[in-house]
């Protein structure tokens, strides 16, 4: 499937403002699971 971005400023300012606060929110949860799976006594 390929996607189609708009030509339209706000739109895409929107559309990569919604993928930083998903990348962000992913890399604090694999930094929160590090720091979990570190404890682990092995």
């Amino acid at each position: 499937m390929l996607l189609r971005a708009p030509n339209d400023l706000p739109t895409l300012r929107n559309y990569y403002s919604q993928i930083t606060l998903i990348d962000d929110a992913v890399g604090n949860l694999v930094k929160r699971l590090q720091a979990l799976w570190s404890r682990i006594p092995w």
